[in-house]
C-alpha cells in the first residue's frame, strides 16, 4: 500500500507535467492585426487566457506534491546548462526591468522564472526520464506535445473556428512559424518512439503520430519547422546506423535535401501569396545592434528571427555568454554518451540538439518565458549532465 501511494504519485506528477507541456503554447490573438476573422471556440478561448497561470499553479501543485516523495531519483547530478540557462533567463527579465522600471512586471516575470527553475530541477530531474514506452517523462512530454498539434489540426477544419489566415495554421499560437516549432518537436521524439517501440501496434501508434505532426509541419508553412525537424531526424538516424563509412554520406544527402527543401518550399504551393522573405533584412539589423557588443543588451526589442543575434542584442555580452553556455551542453552530446541513458535517449537527445541549433539560426524563441520549445529546453537541459 506505501508503495502504491508513491508509485501514484510519481504518476500524478507526469500526468501534470503532460498538462504542462500541453498549455505551453496556448495564446490569445494572432501575429498581426489583420487576422480579423480569428476564431476559436469558447473554452480553447479560455485556455488561451488562462494557459499561463494554469501552468504556473500546475507547477507550484508539482513541487509541493514532490516534497512527500521518498523515491525520488538519486542519480541527478548537476545539470550545467540548465543552470545556465536559468541564470539567462533572469538576466533577460532583469534586463528588461532596468529600461522599464515596471516592478509589477519584474516580480510577476522574474517569480514565474524562478518557480520553472525550481520544478525542472527539483521535480523533473527526480523523475524517470525513461523507464519504458509507458512510462516516463519522455513518454508524457510526447503525449502532451502529440495532443497539442492533434487540437491544432483539428481546430483547422472545425465548423466554429477560423484559424487558418491568409493559407497558413495559426491555431492556438500567435503565429504560424510558432506553432511549427511545436509540430516539429512532436515529430522528432514521435519518430525516436517509433524506431524504439518493438510491436507492431505501438509501431503503428508512433508512426501516425509522426504523420500527424509532419502534416501540421506542412499547415503552418513554416520552412524552418520542416528544416530543423528533418535534420533532427537525419542524425538520429546517423547515430543509430551500424554501418559507420555510410554516416557521412547519409547526413551530406540528407542536409542536402532539407536545405534545398527550405529554400524552395513557398506558400504558393499551399495556396498563398505574397508571402515574401523577410529574414534578410531582419538579420542584417540584429546583426547591426549586436556588432555593437553591448554589455547588458537593450532588452527584447526589433527582430527576433535569430536566437544567437537576438541573445546579444537582448542582454548584451554578460547575459548572452550564459545562453552560449547552455547550448556547450547540447553540443558536448555529440562528442561523448550519457553514461546514464541508453542509446535510444542519447541519439533523440543529439537529434534535439540539432533541431535546437538549426531552429535557433531562423527563430528566437529560447528567449521566450513559457512555450513548449522552451520547456523542451529546459527538459534536455535538466537530463543533459556529464
Amino acid at each position: 500500500m506505501f508503495q502504491k501511494i508513491h508509485l501514484d504519485k510519481e504518476r500524478i506528477l507526469l500526468i501534470i507535467c503532460s498538462l504542462i507541456f500541453l498549455l505551453a503554447s496556448f495564446r490569445t490573438g494572432t501575429s498581426g492585426d489583420d487576422a480579423l476573422d480569428y476564431s476559436v471556440p469558447n473554452f480553447i478561448a479560455l485556455l488561451q487566457n488562462f494557459s499561463l497561470p494554469l501552468i504556473g499553479l500546475l507547477m507550484l501543485i508539482s513541487i509541493l506534491i514532490n516534497l512527500g516523495r521518498v523515491d525520488k531519483n538519486n542519480d541527478i547530478g548537476v545539470p550545467v546548462g540548465l543552470i545556465c540557462y536559468f541564470i539567462f533567463q533572469l538576466i533577460i527579465i532583469l534586463t528588461a526591468f532596468l529600461y522599464k522600471s515596471d516592478y509589477q512586471d519584474f516580480f510577476v516575470r522574474g517569480g514565474f522564472i524562478v518557480i520553472t527553475f525550481i520544478y525542472f530541477f527539483y521535480v523533473i530531474r527526480s523523475l524517470p526520464l525513461f523507464k519504458s514506452i509507458r512510462h516516463g517523462v519522455l513518454i508524457y512530454f510526447f503525449y502532451g506535445a502529440c495532443l497539442f498539434v492533434a487540437v491544432n489540426v483539428l481546430l483547422s477544419v472545425y465548423p466554429g473556428a477560423s484559424v487558418v489566415w491568409k493559407g497558413r495554421l495559426f491555431g492556438v499560437t500567435a503565429h504560424p512559424n510558432f506553432l511549427g516549432m511545436c509540430t516539429a518537436l512532436s515529430w522528432v521524439v514521435s519518430f525516436a518512439l517509433f524506431m524504439y517501440a518493438k510491436g507492431f501496434k505501438a509501431k503503428v501508434f508512433f508512426m501516425a503520430a509522426v504523420m500527424l505532426s509532419i502534416y501540421g509541419s506542412i499547415l503552418t508553412g513554416s520552412r524552418t519547422s520542416i528544416l530543423s525537424g528533418t535534420m533532427g531526424i537525419i542524425f538520429m538516424l546517423a547515430y543509430t546506423m551500424k554501418n559507420s563509412s555510410f554516416k557521412p554520406v547519409l547526413i551530406l544527402c540528407m542536409m542536402f535535401l532539407g536545405l534545398y527543401a527550405y529554400a524552395n518550399l513557398t506558400l504558393e504551393s499551399l495556396d498563398f501569396a505574397g508571402r515574401g522573405n523577410t529574414r534578410e533584412g531582419t538579420w542584417a539589423s540584429m546583426l547591426e545592434q549586436a556588432s555593437e557588443l553591448p554589455f547588458f543588451g537593450y532588452g527584447k526589442i526589433g527582430a527576433t528571427t535569430n536566437a544567437y543575434l537576438f541573445s546579444i542584442v537582448a542582454t548584451g555580452i554578460f547575459g548572452s555568454i550564459f545562453f552560449f553556455r547552455s547550448l556547450i551542453e547540447l553540443i558536448r552530446l555529440f562528442f561523448y554518451n550519457l553514461l546514464q541513458n541508453n542509446k535510444m535517449i542519447v541519439n533523440l537527445f543529439r537529434g534535439l540538439a540539432i533541431f535546437f541549433l538549426v531552429s535557433s539560426t531562423f527563430e528566437g524563441y529560447l528567449l521566450d518565458s513559457v512555450s513548449m520549445p522552451v520547456f523542451a529546453y529546459w527538459l534536455i537541459l535538466t537530463y543533459v549532465k556529464f
